[in-house]
């Protein structure tokens, strides 16, 4: 499991394995609560990118 999410994380399957493409390539992984995942987004924030 770890090795596949690690490939997932990073980016290095050919296509998506899964139905979620948006979990493809996020360069600094990390655990997010969901509480906080509403948070930031009330905030305008989308913590999944780097924007």
């Amino acid at each position: 499991m770890v090795e596949f999410l690690t490939k997932l994380l990073s980016g290095t399957f050919p296509e998506c394995p899964i139905s979620d493409a948006s979990l493809m390539g996020i360069a600094h992984a990390r655990f997010l609560h969901d509480r906080e995942e509403e948070r930031l987004a009330e905030e305008g924030i989308y913590p999944w990118t780097e924007e």
